[in-house]
């Protein structure tokens, strides 16, 4: 398993060093993987509630194999749990939807596997592809 820590100052450097992490798979999964991290990490960056803590954010990535990955993401804000969010009502038009929860309905779509917990002060997604 690789782990990053996010650096919400330089996010494009974060970026770039999870896209490293990846280069040899296949680009269906690579698109997969970094649509998800970019998804997960803006989000966790921009709503999550840190209560005056330092942001800690991690991203880890456990290959088994080039077809089985687990995107881990972790962070110490307030418990939050996305999984929680209803689904949005897609027959309703952009204009007519509430703003949120597309994020999350896609990684829905994409995911084998999704699982929350809340650990020792952590947020933590699980993300099986």
């Amino acid at each position: 398993m690789k782990c990053l820590q996010i650096e919400s100052e330089n996010l494009s450097a974060s970026f770039e060093k999870a896209e490293a992490l990846i280069s040899k798979l296949d680009k269906n999964l690579k698109f997969k993987i970094m649509l998800i991290c970019e998804e997960v990490i803006t989000n966790q960056i921009r709503h999550a509630n840190f209560e005056d803590k330092m942001k800690n954010i991690e991203f880890c990535l456990d290959i088994q194999d080039k077809k089985d990955v687990t995107l881990i993401f972790k962070d110490n804000a307030k418990k939050f749990n996305p999984l929680e969010k209803n689904s949005p009502d897609l027959s309703k038009s952009l204009e007519d939807m509430q703003v949120g929860g597309l994020g999350i309905y896609m990684i829905k779509q994409y995911s084998k596997s999704l699982t929350y917990k809340y650990s020792d002060g952590y947020n933590i997604l699980r993300v099986g592809l």
